[in-house]
């Protein structure tokens, strides 16, 4: 029995197993299953717009997943006509829609932009369906949307430097501009600013404009614009108007000399393109084609002006140029300037070319205006002789202009020297204890300056603009140290004052930190009369003091003759017209800043003497340090503006740095006049015997010509 029951179980299994097998090898696959799409809530069915709208949707599979979706935007008359055609009419048209018109995306939402026309309202039906890995779609959802649509704004521009932050549709810049060929570490361009707006913007939704701009040069002409690499770099030109872009700024360079008009035009995420705005402006490219122009604005004295210190304009200049225009200091500088190209040629770099005299351009400027860009633009080197400025300019106005003019030719790669007295309280309106304008801080490397007030002549000087600059001291051998020109200096007077030393003679501060590759140096520092007693005695005697009003019925504080001098001690304080004396305290600097001292004596006075009064005639003697505050301070300075780089490259044996340099610009600065000035015999390291000022004047000349540029490699 048991072994009938285990032939029918194996019977069994084998037409199971049989049964089985012809099940496996005979059934069809499961078919792929097709995905499913729906949109999201936002946003809803028949929703209308006035600017592109992100729109959301979301697909899943079966039994797979999805891989991406596909999209199509109806706006046609034909689609909107089967869609309210019923169902069947509209199935068809969906069925017929090519596979090429719909658009692939993997993401699961997107900005549509709806497209109308302006001032139109548009019904768009919008399509999406999901794909999934076996490359099947789903069924098609679809909503209805409006869109409406105005075009943007005109946009508004100005220029990046306009003190006016105000925008316009249509601006002219009033400033002749000078445009460098390349962008630099000076030259940032012709810098135009623009925004836009549209009418269709929302406070949370403010459309993203794009800008297309072209510039002509007049009349008509168009010119190359740049275009930009990847890395903004410029990779060639191409006329007409540019490709659209969301910058909402430029900065032209490498234009040639003309008038322009700069265009710009927007466009909205609807793709309307707004009215044109215009900015007009004339450019001037130097051509810095002419090595020298020398400025004289040593301005002409009124007759009360030449009781106030002036000297005649002409015989300024005649010390320049010579009775005949060709036998003063300058040819004589020329001259050796010349003479001394050989020595400071460097191998390897272009040579310098000889000077030429009868080349210079001479400049009459001595009503003090800003220097036409046309000119100054022609020049390598602007030298600006200031030696006796009698009057400052009007205003803030006139400075701002004046030295913006100079700023923006050292940018495109000019060079200025600028030599005289009263440059900062005259020339630049600086008071005393002011700081340095910007101009003198970036250009020239200042970060503190010591302005002079107008000198004081009369019965008991005031000497507020300090008459003891005995002369200069060089730093370098190859500048002479200079002494002052009685010749000169005996013309000087102020009311009935002789005046032995020139006034106003002004000192200042140089960064000591270095900026980048800049190069700052001090040629010249100021040699003060009190610096040695047997030229002027550090004792005053018998002076008649004013009194200050700290004073009281108790303590009388009196001003020295020369209250920038440190004082040691009063010897004698006798009140002539009270017929008293009083008794010294101290002397104490009441001046927190260091470059404006103020010294003051204080003594104790006779109760029953009364208050002291300035009327009173005063006998006080004193002694100071025969050493002025002014003495070693620096006069004279050049300055080099760099760009450049340092490169390291690591090696087996170590690493190498590359450092490359080129000058922007250069400057110099003297703050005491060259005429006042010996032109006394030098001995020059390699010229022998030459004239002081002359040689002073042919080394700034070749500073200027020298090339400079940096380039080395260490280990």
């Amino acid at each position: 029995m048991s072994n009938m029951r285990n032939i029918l179980l194996f019977t069994a299994l084998v037409i199971l197993a049989v049964v089985g097998c012809d099940r496996y090898v005979d059934k069809d696959a499961d078919p792929n299953q097709a995905p499913h799409v729906r949109f999201v809530n936002f946003p809803e069915d028949s929703s209308q717009f006035s600017y592109a709208p992100v729109i959301h949707w979301t697909g899943w599979d079966d039994d797979g997943e999805i891989l991406g979706f596909e999209l199509y935007d109806i706006a046609s008359d034909e689609g909107i006509a089967a869609y309210r055609g019923g169902d069947a009419t509209w199935q068809t048209y969906l069925a017929g829609i090519p596979d090429t018109w719909w658009v692939y995306t993997e993401s699961a939402s997107a900005q549509i932009y709806l497209m109308t026309e302006v001032g139109e309202v548009t019904e768009h039906i919008f399509l999406v369906r999901s794909v999934d890995n076996a490359n099947s779609r789903s069924g098609i959802a679809w909503r209805t949307f409006f869109r409406t649509n105005e075009r943007p704004n005109t946009p508004k521009m100005r220029w990046a430097l306009e003190s006016d932050p105000t925008y316009f549709e249509e601006y002219t810049i009033e400033d002749t501009l000078l445009v460098g060929d390349t962008l630099t570490a000076t030259y940032t361009g012709i810098q135009i600013l623009w925004q836009g707006s549209d009418p269709d913007s929302r406070i949370g939704n403010v459309i993203q404009l794009g800008y297309s701009y072209a510039l002509v040069k007049l009349p008509n002409d168009t010119v190359a614009l740049p275009v930009y690499d990847d890395s903004n770099h410029v990779a060639g030109y191409r006329a007409g108007w540019s490709d659209w872009t969301v910058n909402a700024q430029i900065a032209l360079s490498g234009l040639e000399t003309g008038d322009y008009t700069f265009f710009l035009r927007s466009i909205d995420d609807g793709f309307a393109i707004s009215d044109t705005a215009e900015l007009h402006f004339t450019a001037i490219k130097p051509t810095f084609a002419r090595r020298i122009m020398i400025v004289d604005e040593n301005k002409v004295p009124s007759a009360i002006e030449l009781q106030r210190g002036g000297v005649n304009a002409d015989t300024l200049l005649a010390f320049y140029k010579g009775p005949d225009g060709v036998s003063g200091v300058v040819a004589e500088a020329v001259d050796l300037a010349n003479q001394l190209i050989p020595y400071v040629n460097i191998p390897g770099q272009p040579e310098i070319e000889p000077f030429v005299y009868d080349d210079i351009f001479w400049y009459d400027n001595r009503l003090g205006n800003s220097i036409p860009y046309e000119l100054i633009s022609q020049f390598d080197l602007v030298w600006i002789i200031d030696d006796d400025n009698t009057s400052p300019r009007n205003d803030d106005p006139d400075v701002i202009n004046y030295v913006k003019v100079l700023g923006n030719y050292l940018d495109v790669g000019g060079s200025v020297w600028m030599t005289g007295r009263r440059l900062f309280n005259k020339s630049m309106s600086i008071p005393t204890g002011g700081a340095p304008v910007d101009f003198l801080s970036h250009y020239f490397n200042l970060f503190t300056v010591r302005s002079r007030d107008v000198y004081s002549g009369s019965v008991a000087p005031t000497l507020v603009g300090l008459a003891d600059f005995q002369g200069a001291v060089a730093s370098d051998v190859q500048y002479p140290d200079l002494e002052t020109d009685t010749v000169f200096t005996t013309q000087l007077r102020y009311g009935p004052t002789d005046v032995v030393y020139p006034p106003e003679i002004e000192t200042f501060g140089r960064s000591a930190v270095q900026q980048s590759f800049d190069f700052s140096t001090t040629i010249y520092n100021y040699k003060s009369t009190t610096s040695d007693t047997s030229i002027v005695s550090n004792t005053v005697e018998n002076f008649d003091c004013n009194v200050d009003t700290l004073s009281d019925s108790t303590v009388v504080v009196l001003i020295p003759q020369n209250e920038s001098l440190p004082l040691l001690a009063a010897t004698r304080i006798h009140n002539v017209t009270r017929g008293v004396d009083a008794d010294f305290i101290q002397v104490r600097n009441l001046s927190a800043n260091q470059f404006l001292p103020r010294w003051r004596i204080f003594a104790s006075i006779p109760a029953s003497a009364g208050e002291w009064e300035n009327s009173d005639v005063l006998e006080v003697s004193y002694v100071f340090i025969p050493l002025s505050s002014e003495h070693d301070e620096p006069v004279a300075t050049n300055f080099v503006k760099y760009s450049g780089n340092i490169e390291i490259e690591i090696t087996e044996n170590g690493f190498i740095t590359r450092i490359q340099a080129t000058p922007r610009f250069r400057t110099s600065l003297f703050c005491f006049p060259l005429v006042y000035m010996k032109n006394q015999p030098f001995q020059h390291p390699l010229l022998g015997e030459v004239p002081s000022v002359s040689m002073l004047i042919a080394n700034q000349i070749l500073y200027f010509n020298q090339n400079l540029d940096v380039n080395f490699n260490f280990n």
